[in-house]
């Protein structure tokens, strides 16, 4: 059951036509790292089964205010969830809470909500201009509930009108937006670059030098940031995990590339996480075509240095900027921090996560450790956990961080 965690939020569905769409929307939400349970009305079933909104959700799904009556279902989804959205809303579930109405899970759920309420209704366009239904809107706006459409498009009955359930998308945006002006350490109005994954230094056309980073840490910072309410641009430098939903993605293969992305974007950002594992060096001649060992040619391989991107921008002037960086080493304890430190002064980075890699640590779907330091070397948190858990702690730091 809802723990109260800042990630937990309620997805209530009516059951009209449109609650098939509500999946999706149920799936982007989850796709933005956030913990969704769905509460259909017993209509909605008709439209979607609970296997599926389960299956989406990861949640056992409650359907009758007697359904886990031991532990007040109803009251603990409503009132610990940070928020709570209605897809669809019926004119008939609108009417209700419109009213005070609590005679099933969904509209007992919503009465013991003590979060902000969004509602993205869906109905024929003779309902929506009924004057009844106008009404309880008004009043339901009045008491400070959001709404989210409906629009103008075709319906169910083959005329078309207002009534439209908005499309998920749109009602995802509007919803994440509503739930970064809630965060404690807000990021909103910052633009926020996220780079993750490593550079590809090509040999040939089908080979290339490279490092065992996923990507998966910087995409869920990228994640946590844009929770928090920032404009992220998440350079994608060979991801091989998906990026998360509503940030801006810009592609990078090798470190040259990436060097001229950031380069590109560093006087409009604000804040720069550089997770992106960039390789050192680079082979001094890519050659046309296949390299082949019968011929020798692969037994020596000439390299040249890359530039230090972020070395090179540290020494930038920033003014109010805050650049992050990385400092991934497979040394631990004492030795890895002093690593860290000693980076810091070469970077001239305000923070650096330290973590330790290699041999099961740090690359890849594993837990991670991370040390947070200052741009004075002193640790500012250390912690360990899954890779969505320490991408929230990196960006509640980073947003209450002073320079």
């Amino acid at each position: 059951m809802l723990s109260g965690d800042s990630s937990h939020v309620v997805v209530g569905v009516s059951g009209g036509i449109a609650a098939y769409k509500a999946v999706n929307v149920v799936r982007l939400l989850k796709k933005t790292g956030l913990d969704v349970w769905v509460v259909p009305t017993a209509n909605a079933l008709r439209m979607v089964g609970a296997a599926t909104w389960e299956a989406v959700s990861g949640h056992p799904v409650y359907t009758d205010p007697f359904d886990g009556a031991e532990d007040v279902a109803h009251v603990l989804l409503g009132s610990k969830a940070k928020a709570f959205l209605l897809v669809p809303a019926t004119a008939n579930v609108i009417g209700k809470l419109a009213n005070g109405i609590a005679d099933d899970m969904l509209s007992t759920t919503v009465l013991s909500a003590t979060c902000p309420i969004m509602v993205a209704p869906a109905m024929h366009h003779q309902m929506w201009t009924n004057p009844a239904v106008k009404d309880n809107i008004s009043r339901l706006k009045k008491r400070g509930i959001h709404f989210i459409g409906p629009v103008s498009g075709e319906l169910t009955s083959g005329d078309s009108g207002i009534g439209r359930l908005a499309e998920p998308e749109e009602i995802v945006d509007s919803f994440l937006s509503l739930l970064n002006s809630l965060d404690d350490y807000s990021l909103r109005g910052k633009h926020v670059v996220v780079t993750a994954g490593g550079t590809r230094e090509p040999l040939d056309p089908v080979r290339f030098l490279g490092n065992y980073s996923s990507g998966r840490q910087g995409v869920e910072i990228a994640r946590a940031a844009y929770l928090a309410g920032a404009e992220v641009t998440l350079v994608d430098v060979n991801l091989e995990v998906p990026a998360p939903a509503g940030v801006n993605l810009v592609k990078a293969h090798t470190a040259l590339e990436l060097q001229e992305v950031l380069n590109n974007l560093f006087q409009d950002l604000d804040i720069l996480v550089m997770t992106a594992a960039v390789a050192d060096y680079r082979p001094a001649i890519v050659a046309d075509s296949k390299l082949k060992k019968s011929q020798n040619h692969l037994s020596q391989i000439e390299l040249i240095e890359n530039p230090d991107i972020l070395a090179g921008l540290g020494k930038l002037p920033r003014e109010n900027k805050i650049l992050v960086g990385f400092a991934a080493e497979t040394a631990g304890g004492q030795l890895g921090i002093e690593y860290a430190r000693k980076k810091i002064l070469e970077k001239q980075t305000d923070i650096l996560v330290y973590n330790q890699v290699g041999h099961g640590r740090g690359f890849g779907e594993v837990t991670n450790h991370v040390c947070i330091l200052d741009s004075d070397g002193s640790i500012m948190v250390e912690s360990s956990g899954s890779k969505q858990d320490l991408a929230k702690l990196i960006i509640s730091n980073i947003a209450c961080f002073k320079k």
